[in-house]
């Protein structure tokens, strides 16, 4: 694996300090999601100014969002619907909501479920959670999207965000990598059990039509970016959630860490009642 990690940096947009930190787009080098992809995706807005979106998060059931815990900021709203009807509903989280955040007393784990209030109305898509089945058949490969919502582009003399700002969910394509588990900047935060990560990730849409995406000489990384925190790691193939993002580095590495929604299976029935 190649050294590349420095730092990690949780994906939470801090509003005081987003001029100080380097902020790249969201997920940097994908394309605007198809309507079939990311509909149970849902965005955590600020209740106060600026009033911006700081995290995303999985409507795992009409009752249940999954997200990383570091997005609990006491008080704020979730937006859903928007990608997947265009139409959004708004509900208020408040300090006394109902939150789990799972704790074993020994090293991080950066997931959170969140209660809403009620539930949408009408009902919205839900993302598949994955089987004890699929969890034992998980592979290491490049059959990945990872999706998140805001800015589109980054300063390339100063690396902080421009002021374009994704109009639709963005999706790019993620390959799983067992190495970067090993990263020391990694290990020293999540059991390797726990997390996920990928790296080196190239999206089609750098390509021209004509040339296929595999033989592409100009793609470049896809990672996730601040504001991408409790947003989604999806496998193509089947449509089930298998991680939810929580970390990256500040450099465009195509470097992201998820936490692993199979570790975590038997909590999250346990607290929502969702059968497998």
């Amino acid at each position: 694996m190649k050294a590349v990690m420095k730092s990690l940096i949780p994906l939470l947009v801090v509003a005081s300090a987003v001029a100080a930190v380097d902020v790249q787009k969201r997920v940097l080098n994908a394309v605007d999601c198809p309507k079939s992809d990311g509909q149970h995706y849902v965005v955590l807005r600020r209740r106060t100014s600026p009033y911006e979106e700081f995290c995303g998060g999985n409507l795992i059931s009409q009752e249940w969002v999954l997200t990383a815990a570091h997005c609990n900021i006491g008080e704020f709203d979730v937006a859903l619907g928007d990608h997947a009807t265009d139409v959004e509903e708004e509900m208020t989280i408040s300090k006394t909501s109902q939150k789990h955040i799972f704790h074993d007393g020994s090293v991080l784990h950066d997931i959170m479920l969140i209660k809403l209030p009620r539930k949408p109305s009408p009902a919205l898509p839900v993302i598949k959670l994955p089987t004890a089945d699929q969890c034992n058949r998980f592979k290491f490969d490049a059959d990945y999207t990872i999706m998140g919502w805001s800015f589109t582009d980054v300063d390339q003399n100063t690396k902080k965000k421009n002021q374009k700002k994704a109009v639709n969910l963005q999706c790019g394509e993620a390959t799983m990598d067992q190495n970067c588990e090993q990263d020391p900047d990694v290990s020293s935060k999540y059991k390797k059990k726990h997390c996920l990560c990928s790296q080196d990730v190239m999206p089609c849409n750098s390509c021209s039509n004509d040339v296929p995406c595999g033989n592409c000489p100009t793609k470049k990384p896809c990672e996730a970016c601040p504001g991408d925190s409790g947003g989604s790691l999806v496998k193509k193939s089947d449509g089930v959630l298998y991680g939810v993002t929580v970390a990256t580095t500040r450099t465009p590495s195509g470097f992201t860490v998820y936490m692993k929604v199979c570790s975590y299976m038997k909590w999250i029935r346990d607290k929502t009642g969702i059968k497998e």
